[in-house]
C-alpha cells in the first residue's frame, strides 16, 4: 500500500513538471539551437520575397513581439517546410505570407530556415 502511494506521488511530480515546462515553453517564443548564435523566432505572418528566377532574396516577418527587424536575408540552402514536410520553390507563393517561425544566425541575420504552421494547402495537391 505504501509503496503504491509512493508510485502515485512520482507519477503527479512527473506529470506537473512536464505540464509546467509545456507552459514554459509555450510562454518562450524565442528558442535557441545547438549553435549559440542561432535563434527562432514566431511570427504571425512570414512572407518569402522572390526575384524573378524564383530565388528567395528576403524573408519579412510581421507581427513578431521579440524580432528587432522587419527583413532578414536568406542563405542560399534556405530549408522552406510546412508541419515537417518541405515545400518546393514553385509553391513558395501558396504559402508566403502565413504564420510560421524563422531561424536565423544572431551575428548576421541571415535565415536557414522558414517553417510554416499548418497543413499543406490544397492547392498544393497537384
Amino acid at each position: 500500500m505504501g509503496r503504491l502511494i509512493v508510485l502515485k506521488a512520482v507519477a503527479v511530480l512527473i506529470g506537473l513538471f512536464l505540464a509546467i515546462a509545456g507552459v514554459s515553453h509555450a510562454a518562450e517564443s524565442t528558442q535557441k539551437f545547438g549553435d549559440p548564435a542561432e535563434r527562432s523566432l514566431e511570427a504571425g505572418s512570414v512572407e518569402l520575397i522572390q526575384n524573378a528566377n524564383g530565388r528567395v532574396v528576403e524573408v519579412r516577418v510581421a507581427d513578431c513581439e521579440l524580432c528587432d527587424r522587419t527583413s532578414y536575408l536568406p542563405r542560399p540552402n534556405l530549408e522552406v517546410e510546412i508541419s515537417g514536410e518541405d515545400i518546393s520553390r514553385e509553391d513558395f507563393s501558396v504559402y508566403s505570407g502565413r504564420p510560421g517561425s524563422i531561424v536565423f544566425n544572431e551575428k548576421d541575420y541571415m535565415v536557414f530556415g522558414v517553417y510554416y504552421w499548418g497543413a499543406r494547402s490544397m492547392e498544393d495537391n497537384r
